[in-house]
């Protein structure tokens, strides 16, 4: 799978594969809590989440991941900013039914999906991204993404090759030297980085640096402290790579 643009999701699944079916609705209505833990409440967050991907248009069943992020990428192409806007209030509305940012963040954790909305691997991964990106993009970094909106649209269009050739890299050195993942993490975060920076300025770049530095810490949380130095002078509120990567040890204990 291709890379994809900065405002939709990272192209991260070809590292977890493509996957296929949609979750099923009962999925999220009937999630089960197991009862050795008191963290996720999946029969209160599942019904939120379907009210919120119902506002994107998904009314019978909840989408998989892929199909959900090429629905928010053409609604924000084609509503702009003010589509942003829109998803910030659709996210804080999706909070707010979850009994606050907290309580919903804590049935991120890909884990604790698997568990507690009978998802697979994949699935888990894919929305653990998605959600986490998603967030970054309506919290500590929707004031730059909104300001050079137009900015960072034209580098997706224009350095498309230049980025996907990114993604081939770090694919490459992955399949040539599997144990040395977070270098090449490191060295793909310095090219994402360069296009954004050198069209938009500094700050635009260290946001695209964040945003695709969140994909790689829920898939590679073990190179949490390799990458932690990289994209100085990015939005704040990116979820913090010590704080996944304890999250992730917790769920994996």
């Amino acid at each position: 799978m291709e890379r994809r643009c900065l405002f939709a999701l990272a192209g991260f699944l070809s590292f977890v594969s493509a996957f296929g079916q949609p979750v099923r609705i009962d999925r999220l209505i009937n999630a089960v809590e197991p009862a050795e833990k008191a963290t996720c409440n999946p029969q209160t967050v599942g019904p939120c989440l379907l009210t919120f991907f119902a506002d994107f248009g998904f009314h019978s069943q909840a989408p998989d991941e892929k199909v959900f992020d090429e629905t928010l990428h053409e609604y924000v192409i084609r509503n702009g900013v003010a589509g942003w806007s829109q998803v910030r209030g659709r996210m804080n509305e999706l909070y707010k039914c979850s009994g606050g940012q907290q309580n919903f963040d804590l049935c991120l954790p890909w884990q604790q999906s698997m568990t507690s909305f009978n998802m697979t691997r994949e699935e888990a991964l894919a929305w653990d991204v998605r959600f986490r990106t998603l967030e970054y993009q309506v919290g500590g970094g929707y004031d730059v993404l909104t300001h050079y909106w137009y900015c960072i649209n034209e580098v997706d269009r224009h350095e498309g090759p230049f980025l996907e050739q990114c993604a081939k890299t770090f694919r490459d050195e992955q399949h040539n030297q599997p144990n040395q993942t977070c270098e090449h993490i490191s060295e793909y975060l310095v090219c994402v980085q360069r296009p954004y920076a050198a069209n938009c300025g500094s700050i635009v770049g260290a946001f695209a640096c964040s945003y695709e530095r969140i994909v790689y810490q829920v898939v590679y949380p073990e190179c949490a402290d390799h990458v932690a130095f990289h994209c100085q002078g990015a939005p704040s509120a990116a979820p913090e790579l010590s704080q996944l990567a304890n999250a992730r040890s917790k769920n994996s204990s």
